[in-house]
């Protein structure tokens, strides 16, 4: 919804495309289902899907229902709660629908839970145009409904203050809201929608075909040649644009990727090659005991979740600052090697990477 709200002529584009997958989106899915058998109690199917998920998923399941159970547990006693999953709702009007991964309501009160999995920033709930949406439908469907709190779980964000979002909506501001989305949406139906590029464009699939990211992107390759100065006023225009210009061209390369893949023996000039293994730490637990035999209890089992989360340079990083300066190049010396041995740690081979053949 955000970004038809904001590019009306998007939602034609993306209807041609077809649908595509990827493995964060695999895995997206995959633990928003286990989320759906989390709540409202933990049945023997949760235990059992639970079960199948690796360490760090499993935690990252367990974070999104512990700050859903606070938000059902923030709506008191005092009256009945009554709860949906993966509900759809439709506007009167018939123009939009949404999807909620929880809903709580009172008779009076109403609480929007949607779950997101990734790393990267996602757009908080006060500006989210989806979850505005949501609560739209959810004031038209409970017409006694006076307040919807929109909330944002993000377990794994980055900035452990944005992994929970939250805004409030009352009635009285609605009636604004949902015109703003209906017109969005006529115009998205209509004969000449409006193109517009922003922090949306990644969420669209057809930005290859758009005229405006095109524009933006020789506008972007202007400003460069003509080495204009990035100032206070323009940094966060330049800084969206350039996001998006991003997306487009990633798009491309993927394409590119996929064409000399399919036809690896032409002469085009291009060709894949290995990327740069990674390391993922798949045992928290484990990790941690070995960080206690060789320095003695530092971290707890959640401080240790979380710096794991994010990759293993990161726990070298800390090991490094921990030790002592004289036990600094005993560390380089043997405890990396032990690490790489301990069983905790996995070696990935990142994706083939396009270059231009020599």
């Amino acid at each position: 919804m955000t970004r038809v709200y904001n590019c009306p002529a998007s939602f034609k584009l993306n209807a041609l495309e077809v649908p595509t997958s990827s493995e964060a989106a695999d895995e997206g899915t995959l633990l928003h289902s286990v989320c759906e058998q989390g709540f409202p109690a933990h049945s023997s199917a949760f235990k059992d899907a639970l079960f199948e998920l690796n360490d760090e998923q499993r935690e990252t399941v367990l974070a999104a229902l512990k700050a859903a159970y606070n938000e059902h547990a923030d709506l008191g006693d005092l009256e009945p709660i009554e709860y949906s999953i993966e509900e759809r709702m439709f506007s009167k009007s018939g123009l939009f629908s949404g999807k909620a991964d929880l809903i709580l309501r009172t008779p009076i009160r109403g609480v929007i839970i949607d779950y997101k999995f990734g790393r990267g920033d996602v757009e908080r709930a006060e500006s989210n145009m989806q979850m505005a949406a949501l609560a739209t439908l959810l004031f038209e469907k409970y017409e006694a409904i006076k307040t919807v709190d929109v909330v944002l779980i993000q377990p794994r964000a980055l900035d452990k203050y944005s992994r929970t979002t939250r805004a409030q909506y009352k009635r009285e501001q609605i009636d604004e809201i949902r015109v703003a989305l209906e017109a969005a949406c006529l115009e998205a139906l209509g004969d000449s929608p409006s193109q517009q590029c922003g922090y949306w464009c990644t969420y669209c699939a057809a930005s290859k075909k758009c005229q405006a990211l095109q524009n933006q992107t020789s506008e972007l390759a202007k400003f460069v040649s003509d080495e204009t100065k990035i100032t206070v006023q323009n940094a966060r225009e330049l800084f969206e644009k350039t996001k998006a210009v991003e997306k487009f061209c990633a798009k491309i390369l993927s394409e590119l990727k996929n064409f000399v893949l399919e036809n690896p023996n032409e002469n085009h000039g291009l060709t894949m090659v290995d990327g740069i293994s990674k390391r993922e730490i798949t045992d928290s637990i484990s990790a941690l005991n070995f960080i206690e035999e060789k320095i003695g209890r530092i971290l707890t089992r959640e401080e240790m979740i979380n710096l794991t989360q994010i990759k293993v340079s990161k726990l070298e990083e800390f090991l490094q600052a921990t030790l002592k300066p004289s036990k600094i190049k005993e560390f380089k010396a043997s405890i990396k090697n032990e690490m790489n041995e301990s069983g905790f740690i996995q070696y990935k081979q990142n994706q083939q990477i396009l270059k231009a053949k020599d």
